[in-house]
């Protein structure tokens, strides 16, 4: 069974709407979602303040809390995976989100800088000290997230408990090389960006709505499938579910639901519908004929 991560990547700032955010923890809550993931460089440090605003008055044993770090912030301005940045970013992290301890720390990027010795033995140190319970990397190359992995199977160290990426029907470069690699050291997969930052919700297709992400110069950067061809693929294909009784989101979500390599798929939404739209996939009897008719899509639009 997958398990659902309310994530607070772009959607937890000072300027979002405090009451429709409160709403969505709410319901999210209310539907059993027990895994909430930020990190520290979001909104340097704001979404995980947001986050533990968001968290109050739930016991802390009945959630499960994951962060990240590696990027400079203005608490801890060294950037990387060495022991200088790591422990301080993370004493900095439990103290905005108001907890002793994480349930999964993650390495927001690999740091090249330091062999991968170092920075399992790193992470480890934090367990001991008990601050975390597990460790977790993100977008790690194949060939480094298999040298840590021999490593702490040689060594004896806790390896990584989860590897992130950003998975969806536009970007599937995973499926080639690294899902074989997680499958065959056991590295759980957690996968961002289901959506593809909303191109796949078929929200585009007239324009760009008031509040959208790519509306917002900050975010829009990192939307990397808004291009028109692709806007105009998803239009066709949410044509053809349409006569199926789907919606984009539902058949996006459910498409990486149906990734038996996928283990955690991590989640956004800014409203009450937008979440149980995106709940409501799991509802859903997988067709492979959904992404086959996507695929086709490209050949003529």
């Amino acid at each position: 069974m997958k398990i659902l991560v309310l994530g607070s990547w772009q959607n937890l700032h000072t300027s979002a709407d405090q009451s429709a955010l409160a709403s969505v923890w709410a319901k999210a809550i209310d539907q059993g979602i027990r895994h909430f993931d930020t990190a520290d460089s979001y909104e340097d440090g704001i979404a995980e303040i947001l986050l533990a605003d968001l968290l109050q008055g739930l016991p802390r044993t009945s959630y499960q809390l994951s962060s990240k770090c590696f990027f400079a912030t203005s608490a801890a301005p060294l950037g990387g995976l060495s022991v200088a940045h790591v422990k301080p970013a993370l004493e900095g992290t439990l103290k905005r989100l108001q907890t002793d301890y994480l349930d999964v720390y993650f390495a927001h990027r690999d740091d090249q800088s330091l062999s991968v010795e170092q920075i399992a033995e790193t992470f480890n140190e934090c367990i001991t000290e008990g601050s975390i319970r597990h460790w977790g990397i993100c977008r790690w190359a194949p060939e480094r997230v298999a040298a840590l992995m021999d490593f702490c199977q040689q060594t004896g160290l806790q390896p990584p408990v989860a590897q992130q990426f950003h998975y969806h029907l536009f970007n599937r470069d995973a499926e080639q090389e690294s899902f074989p690699l997680y499958s065959r050291f056991g590295l759980p997969t957690w996968v961002y960006s289901p959506l593809a930052q909303g191109v796949l919700t078929g929200k585009y297709h007239d324009g760009i709505p008031h509040l959208a992400r790519a509306g917002m110069e900050h975010a829009k950067a990192s939307m990397w499938e808004f291009h028109p061809e692709k806007i105009a693929r998803v239009r066709a294909w949410a044509e053809w579910l349409q006569h199926r009784g789907l919606t984009p989101v539902q058949a996006a979500m459910a498409f990486c639901l149906s990734r038996p390599e996928v283990s955690h798929v991590l989640i956004g939404a800014t409203q009450v519908q937008q979440l149980e739209e995106i709940l409501s996939a799991a509802n859903i009897d997988w067709q492979q004929e959904i992404v086959e008719v996507f695929d086709a899509m490209s050949t003529y639009h």
